[in-house]
């Protein structure tokens, strides 16, 4: 099952931002995501951003599975 961490801030402008991180470690907690999203706030422009982000919205861990039906 493939897992993708989705983090939501809101930015200078109130427009919602969305960051997606695959990969994640199995056992992700919520402090750890807190955590995270802190840093990136306190980092301010890490990312390519047109307004700087300012305040966290929510985060969700988004499982997915995928099943072929067809190969060529």
């Amino acid at each position: 099952m493939d897992k993708t961490l989705s983090m939501k801030f809101t930015d200078s402008e109130g427009k919602k931002v969305s960051i997606s991180l695959s990969e994640i470690k199995e056992d992700l907690t919520a402090q750890e995501v807190e955590a995270l999203m802190d840093v990136i706030l306190a980092k301010h422009m890490v990312f390519d951003f047109k307004n700087p982000l300012v305040s966290k919205d929510s985060a969700q861990i988004v499982a997915r599975t995928t099943t072929e039906v067809y190969k060529a």
